[in-house]
């Protein structure tokens, strides 16, 4: 998973100056961040549905251990560097829902998504991983990312601002 990850990540970044062409639109967001907030929330409750939400006090507590950690390890470091960006991280798993609250919540979310710029979509067999998020006008920074997993019906979203720069790093120590 971690080499399909990075893999995900090479294609995002060489295609960054493309995407940063295509549109810059100021407006752009991803998801929506009110409608997107709506739908996690009308959904939280309902049975099959399992929301956790790490907020600002969460993510800086995780960004402390990470500096701490990063000392003894340099991949942690760079690690630690794109992590810094993020304040706020919601991650969705619907896999127990009921077939009929499935489809409607995955309709919303496609709404939520027609709106918001698709990064990379990578395959593997019937698997597939969709990553949105919002490029910098100067193509230094992806802003709010979300991962969307259709097959294991999971969404991981982060929202802030990621470097670029950062991101490149960690891919070159690991290949």
């Amino acid at each position: 998973m971690k080499q399909y990850l990075l893999f995900a990540l090479i294609c995002l970044l060489s295609f960054t100056g493309c995407a940063n062409g295509a549109n810059n639109d100021k407006s752009k967001t991803v998801a929506d961040g009110g409608r997107l907030s709506s739908l996690i929330n009308e959904f939280n409750p309902k049975d099959g549905f399992h929301v956790v939400k790490i907020g600002s006090l969460g993510t800086s507590i995780a960004k402390s251990i990470m500096k701490r950690a990063a000392k003894e390890d340099g991949d942690i470091q760079l690690v630690s560097n794109i992590a810094e960006g993020i304040d706020r991280i919601v991650v969705i798993a619907f896999e127990d829902a009921d077939d009929s609250d499935k489809a409607h919540f995955k309709a919303r979310l496609q709404d939520c998504l027609n709106n918001s710029e698709l990064l990379l979509e990578a395959k593997d067999g019937d698997d597939r991983m969709s990553i949105y998020g919002v490029i910098s006008d100067d193509a230094a920074t992806i802003k709010d990312f979300l991962f969307y997993v259709p097959s294991e019906d999971a969404l991981v979203c982060m929202f802030g601002s990621v470097s670029v720069d950062a991101v490149g790093k960690l891919i070159e120590a690991n290949y």
